[in-house]
């Protein structure tokens, strides 16, 4: 049940941020993006198979950032300076939602990650 909450929860806080001006509307094309660039940051392991035991242990991480006020935000804030970064001032959907934006946000974030400055 752990991937279902860690989905449902972070697309609300997503939203919230969304609703008060966190984040600013130009990212809302890129929200499913946002929201992969956060598992990226907040769990850095790669994930188990999804009926693997080892899913509660991996989502744990996940979820405690998501209960942190201040954690949560700071890590959208981060993924969206990689999705803008990746979209290098081209936030239209017809950009967005192509397998090479996609492919380019990934590698990026797994660059962060090896160089350990994902977040």
């Amino acid at each position: 049940m752990e991937p279902y909450y860690v989905s449902a929860f972070s697309h609300y806080r997503l939203e919230y941020l969304f609703r008060n001006q966190t984040l600013d509307a130009v990212f809302k094309p890129a929200r499913y993006h946002l929201l992969m660039a956060y598992r990226f940051i907040a769990q850095p392991d790669d994930p188990p198979r999804m009926n693997a035991h080892e899913m509660e242990h991996y989502c744990t991480p996940i979820m405690q950032s998501l209960w942190d006020d201040e954690r949560y935000k700071d890590i959208f804030v981060t993924a969206s300076n990689h999705v803008a970064a990746v979209g290098a001032g081209n936030m239209h959907r017809d950009n967005i939602r192509t397998e090479p934006f996609t492919n380019a946000l990934i590698q990026r974030l797994l660059q962060a990650r090896g160089t350990g400055s994902v977040a």
